[in-house]
């Protein structure tokens, strides 16, 4: 390959970020996941740079070759996505972690939602302890 036909261009951070053919290289689990994550988004790689108002090239190299992404643009990313940043990094939530959440969410719905939700989740809940025993 000669020097003419590879091209290497630097993001606003200063990484150096090789431009043309996807590349043979694994991707970092970060990448990963957030390819994953804005695939089930239902979106590409310039619908989400020009959300987070960075350049299609940036998203590429988080995509193939980062291993961290600026806090701030991390957690955009996963706002964006409709994931939680903890998704983005790969890191697995406890059941306890995810009851929390969801309760969370529960306690911000108006209260005739909420006391519907409470009764189904008495009736699983109910029916899960009799098909324990």
């Amino acid at each position: 390959m000669s020097a003419s036909s590879l091209f290497i261009l630097r993001d606003h951070y200063g990484h150096e970020m090789p431009m043309g053919r996807p590349t043979s290289r694994h991707r970092p689990a970060l990448g990963e996941n957030i390819v994953q994550a804005r695939q089930a988004a239902g979106l590409t790689q310039r619908q989400v740079a020009s959300a987070l108002g960075v350049s299609q090239r940036v998203m590429t190299y988080w995509e193939r070759d980062a291993a961290s992404i600026p806090a701030t643009q991390l957690t955009k990313l996963a706002e964006l996505l409709g994931v939680t940043t903890d998704k983005l990094l790969g890191h697995k939530q406890s059941p306890d972690r995810k009851a929390k959440q969801a309760l969370d969410l529960i306690g911000g719905l108006p209260a005739h939602q909420q006391r519907a939700i409470l009764k189904s989740l008495k009736a699983s809940v109910g029916k899960a302890a009799r098909g324990r025993r």
